[in-house]
C-alpha cells in the first residue's frame, strides 16, 4: 500500500510540473491554414473557412513546415475565402504568419514605391479594413517592415524582418481596438493607431491586400512564400507568441508541454530522495 502510494504521489508530482508548463494555442483558434495542399481547396484545418486559389498560385515549395504557397506579386494569383465567423468591429484579433519575401530591387526604388499585400481583411467599398502588407525599410538594404493598414481607423508599422528567408510574424490586435503589438521574429513593438479599427469581414485573402479604393491593385499584391497562417479571436501573450516563433510545428493549437531546466533538477531532486527514503524504509 505505501509502495502504491510512493508511487502515485510521484506520478502527480511529474504531472503538475508538465502540466504547470503546457501552452494550448487552441483557445479562440478559429482558422489555421497549413498551405500543404498540392491541389484542389485551401483547407481550414480547424474551422470552415475553406479557401479558394485564383489565378495561379505556387503549391508544393518547400515551407518553414512542409509546404507552402508561393505568390509572385502580381494579380495572376491570390487565395480568397469568404467568412463571417472572423473578428469583427474592434474586437481583440491574433493572426500568425510565416513569410520569405522575395527581394526585388525594382519594385523598392523610391517611398513607398512597393506595398504587397500579405493578408486582407474586411470590406475594400466601407473601407472597413484590417490589412496586413510588407514594406520596404530602405530601399538598398536587405530588411522590410510589416505594415496594417485600417483606412479610417488608420493603422501602424513595425520594423524589421529579412528579405529571401523565413521571417515569424504576429499581429495582435489588443483590446482597445487601437493597439497594435507586431511580433517579428520574436521580438516585440506596441504601435497605437490613430483611430479605433471596424473591420467588415466578408473576404479573408492570402496574397493580395484588399484596399485601393475598389478593389485590389497590383502593387498591393504580395511576392514570395507564405505558411503556417492561424488565426484567433484573442490577444495571445508575448509568451504564447514567443512559442509559436520558436514552434514553427505548433501553429494550430496542439499543446507543448514546457519544463524549465530549474524544475526538472528540482524535480530530479525530489524523485531522487523520495526513492532514498523508500530504499531506508525497506531495509
Amino acid at each position: 500500500m505505501k509502495r502504491l502510494t510512493l508511487f502515485t504521489f510521484m506520478i502527480f508530482l511529474c504531472s503538475a510540473f508538465v502540466s504547470a508548463g503546457v501552452l494550448d494555442h487552441d483557445t479562440g483558434l478559429i482558422s489555421y491554414y497549413q498551405l500543404d495542399q498540392l491541389s484542389g481547396d485551401v483547407i481550414d484545418q480547424k474551422g470552415v473557412n475553406d479557401g479558394t486559389v485564383n489565378g495561379v498560385v505556387g503549391r508544393g515549395v518547400s515551407g518553414k513546415v512542409d509546404n507552402a504557397f508561393s505568390f509572385d506579386g502580381t494579380d495572376a494569383g491570390y487565395v480568397s475565402m469568404t467568412t463571417t465567423d472572423l473578428p469583427s468591429g474592434s474586437a481583440e484579433r491574433t493572426i500568425s504568419f510565416w513569410i520569405n519575401p522575395d527581394y526585388q530591387l525594382e519594385q523598392f526604388k523610391g517611398i513607398y514605391s512597393y506595398r504587397g499585400g500579405i493578408l486582407g481583411m474586411g470590406s475594400a467599398s466601407t473601407h472597413q479594413l484590417f490589412d496586413i502588407l510588407i514594406d520596404h525599410n530602405d530601399p538598398d538594404s536587405g530588411d522590410f517592415r510589416i505594415v496594417v493598414d485600417g483606412f479610417d481607423a488608420g493603422g501602424g508599422s513595425a520594423y524589421v524582418g529579412n528579405f529571401n528567408e523565413w521571417n515569424h510574424v504576429a499581429v495582435v490586435l489588443n483590446s482597445d481596438g487601437q493597439t497594435i503589438d507586431f511580433y517579428i521574429n520574436g521580438a516585440k513593438y506596441t504601435v497605437v493607431s490613430g483611430n479605433t479599427f471596424n473591420t467588415n469581414y466578408g473576404v479573408f485573402e492570402m496574397g493580395r491586400a484588399r484596399y485601393d479604393g475598389a478593389s485590389p491593385v497590383p502593387q498591393h499584391y504580395y511576392n514570395g512564400l507564405l505558411d503556417e497562417v492561424a488565426v484567433w479571436d484573442r490577444a495571445l501573450t508575448e509568451t504564447e507568441v514567443l512559442d509559436l516563433y520558436n514552434n514553427p510545428d505548433n501553429q494550430g493549437g496542439e499543446t507543448i508541454p514546457e519544463v524549465s531546466s530549474s524544475a526538472l533538477v528540482i524535480l530530479l531532486a525530489v524523485v531522487v530522495a523520495l526513492v532514498a527514503i523508500f530504499t531506508v524504509k525497506k531495509k
